[in-house]
């Protein structure tokens, strides 16, 4: 308790109150007087188009950010770079900027830098293709820039490269090709290695836009060689160059809901053992198409082995990046053996579909295996590092260990009824079908010896089956 002579706890505060509040007066007053005095900074202009009407994208910039800072409307802005809302934008990427001139075509090609610094795209290049071209991971190049594979490149962008590597010397620019001989209009394209949505709209004279639209794409869909896609009405299609010599047939199998084609490839040595691979049946799993890719284009093929390569059965599904078809069913509980009904209201992205075999995917890929009878195949997925048990241990158990990957009893929601490998074991004689679970979903995501394991326990396996 305080004495007497000590003020009451209110007036006490009040006190203090005034303090408090002096204090403050008096810091206002003096910041005043610091601004009545200083000279104010200068106002910088960002974000302001070039003399030659163009853009220079910066760290931070959106399509509606451009756009309200140069009072344009976002479609005017995508459009007049043939480009669509979900493009994405990388600093030092050059716009057109609607209503002005167009930009200046781009200079000779860029000397080569030192180790370790950049590299400057070119009309076609691909994020596996530079890290190829440069003997690295493309898993590393993506780090630098703290990309994706589904981070679009551009002629004139500038990537970093990782420290120690060294940018190649550019390549003269091929002299251009022969125009393409006139096909039926709104025909299809059957993407080749190396392909690009804007290097297949520069190489068929259509406008980037159109063909997107046409197969209800945006530039982050991914393509992959083999991928048949739709043109505009009125393309006329490239002359289609020949089937590399390795590849011995090609059978289209069918086509999907959409109309996109599913086609496959035989290497190898027509009579031997016949082994399937498929590498892709949910459309939002494509690491397995880099597997498939590598068997197509440079895969050393043991002899007395019959290969058949099928990089997808479900086009539609990778175009959308969607588990499911563009009928919303998974193809991996569409199969005829053990199909159960899901509820796809309950199981949206496990969907059977109405019956067995509804789906056309599911039918041709079901006709094609009856047809073939392979001894082995195998079906990929992700993500996980897991290799199915099977329904043979010697055989899952070589893919699983010349991957070093885990032999695993892989679960399925909510029920493992009407699936691929399912219906391979039940209707081919002495079949080994399985799944594996890639340690990653995304095309691109594996790294070159990743996929040289993977394609290495391919063949482990079947030497077995």
């Amino acid at each position: 308790m305080g004495s007497p002579a000590d003020p009451p706890p209110a007036a006490k505060l009040l006190g203090k109150g005034f303090l408090v509040a002096a204090v403050f007066l008096g810091a206002v007053a003096a910041l005043a007087a610091v601004r009545a005095t200083s000279t104010p900074p200068p106002v910088v202009a960002v974000g302001a188009p070039n003399a030659d009407g163009t853009y220079t994208v910066e760290w931070g910039d959106c399509w509606y950010c451009i756009a309200a800072r140069l009072r344009l409307d976002p479609g005017a802005l995508t459009a007049a770079n043939n480009m669509t809302l979900a493009t994405a934008l990388h600093p030092g990427m050059i716009l057109r900027v609607p209503g002005t001139s167009p930009a200046p075509a781009p200079g000779p090609a860029p000397a080569p830098a030192p180790s370790g610094t950049a590299y400057t795209v070119r009309a076609g290049d691909c994020w596996s293709c530079i890290a190829s071209r440069l003997g690295i991971p493309m898993g590393s190049l993506l780090a630098a820039n703290e990309a994706s594979t589904s981070t679009m490149l551009h002629p004139g962008m500038v990537i970093k490269l990782p420290a120690g590597t060294s940018a190649p010397t550019p390549a003269p620019a091929p002299a251009p090709a022969p125009g393409p001989a006139p096909a039926p209009s709104g025909t299809t394209y059957t993407v080749r290695a190396g392909d690009c949505w804007s290097c297949i709209a520069s190489r068929l004279g259509i406008s980037m836009g159109s063909l997107l639209a046409a197969n209800g794409a945006s530039t982050s869909t991914m393509l992959h060689p083999g991928m048949v896609i739709k043109l505009p009405a009125g393309t006329s299609a490239p002359t289609p160059a020949p089937a590399p010599s390795r590849v011995i047939e090609t059978r289209r199998l069918g086509t999907s809901v959409e109309g996109r084609g599913i086609t496959a490839y035989r290497l190898g040595t027509p009579g031997g053992k016949v082994v399937l691979v498929v590498g892709s049946i949910h459309g939002d799993e494509e690491a397995g198409i880099e597997v498939t890719d590598h068997l197509l284009t440079s895969a050393s093929i043991p002899s007395g082995i019959d290969l058949w390569v099928v990089p997808t059965i479900t086009p539609d599904g990778n175009v959308r990046n969607t588990r499911v078809n563009a009928r919303g069913v998974d193809l991996n509980r569409n199969f005829a053996t053990n199909w159960q009904p899901v509820d796809c209201s309950v199981y949206p992205t496990r969907c059977s579909g109405p019956s067995a075999a509804s789906e056309p995917e599911t039918r041709a890929a079901q006709d094609f295996i009856r047809a073939i009878q392979p001894r082995m195949t195998i079906w990929y997925h992700g993500a996980d590092y897991a290799v199915d048990a099977g329904n043979n241990a010697v055989v899952t158990q070589a893919y699983a260990t010349a991957a070093g990957y885990r032999i695993s009893s892989i679960p399925c929601s909510p029920a493992c009824t009407g699936t691929a490998s399912q219906f391979t074991n039940a209707n081919v004689a002495g079949s080994s079908a399985f799944t594996v679970e890639l340690s990653t979903k995304l095309a691109g995501g594996l790294s070159p010896t990743g996929v040289a394991n993977h394609v290495r326990a391919v063949f482990a396996a079947a030497a077995v089956a």
